[in-house]
């Protein structure tokens, strides 16, 4: 018997081999069209403007590259901010395509977890390099004129720790937002906890067995192999120049056991790890449960 072809809807069980393609392309435009997304990017730039403007005159002195308050508050605010709203944003991705149906219409579409996965890793990694760029760009125009070829090196090299750093919190926050089935904020919960855990809770346990225990170099390796957002703002101290009073303990130790090029790479290949993992991780669980 032949089959009826009816213009206008595909049938569900020939998914074209591009589907993962389709599908990033898709939620790309969503997030492009999000006004929410460019809100935040016009506040991530007046903030980052601000602290920029407040350490002015310590950039003017000492340039970017200096281990100054002023560059120390920009690292942090510019690996903080876009951290959380990537964990969050990655952990809470798949919770309103599950409570709509819109999985259940990929999933008859032909659509596998891995390829929803990797769509709204994509999705994610793009708000997250977005509001990057926007904070970084608004202290670019607040230091024209007052930067130096150099300045301007460390400041892509700041940049790209920041963009690697939200990469490695979006897959995280892909992966918690694969593991939580519940209704409801649960998700945005869940993913704000990991990311205080990451970003406060490790450093509040270190300083509090550090001064009754002497913590090993393996635990201090492990602690910031776990703690991509850590390793993230080692990478960029290390790309300052700090001093071990700044670095802390798990900088300085790095840097004292390997040296700072080795230490460098060994934390992007943390985080490298982390985004690629976590993935593989989201995926395989999104496949198992359908």
């Amino acid at each position: 018997m032949s089959e009826i072809a009816v213009p206008g809807i595909a049938r569900p069980a020939s998914a074209p081999p591009s589907s993962a393609v389709a599908l990033c392309a898709f939620e790309l435009r969503i997030a492009a069209r999000s006004g929410r997304l460019w809100l935040g990017v016009a506040a991530m730039g007046v903030v980052a403007a601000v602290v920029t403007a407040l350490g002015l005159s310590a950039f003017r002195q000492l340039g970017v590259g200096a281990t100054s308050p002023a560059a120390v508050a920009l690292l942090d605010l510019m690996l903080i901010v876009p951290s959380a709203l990537a964990l969050v944003l990655g952990a809470i991705a798949l919770q309103h395509d599950r409570e709509s149906g819109f999985l259940d219409m990929l999933r008859c579409a032909g659509a596998t977890g891995t390829d929803v996965i990797t769509a709204k890793l994509v999705a994610t990694l793009f708000r997250g390099a977005v509001i990057v760029a926007g904070g970084f760009g608004a202290a670019a125009l607040v230091l024209a004129g007052s930067a130096s070829a150099s300045d301007l090196v460390v400041f892509l090299v700041l940049m790209l720790i920041a963009l690697l750093t939200a990469a490695a919190c979006a897959a995280i926050g892909v992966l918690v937002g694969a593991c939580i089935r519940s209704r409801g904020g649960q998700a945005a919960m869940a993913g704000l906890a990991v990311w205080f855990t990451l970003a406060v809770g490790l450093d509040l346990a270190l300083f509090a067995v550090a001064p009754i225990a002497r913590v090993s170099a393996p635990v201090l390796f492990a602690i910031l192999a776990l703690d991509p957002i850590e390793a993230g703002r080692v990478l960029g101290l290390l790309a300052l120049g700090a001093d071990s009073t700044v670095l802390g303990p798990l900088g300085t130790l790095l840097r004292d056991e390997i040296g700072t090029a080795r230490a460098a790479g060994l934390i992007v290949l943390i985080d490298g790890l982390w985004v690629g993992l976590a993935t593989i991780a989201a995926g395989a669980l999104a496949a198992r449960r359908g």
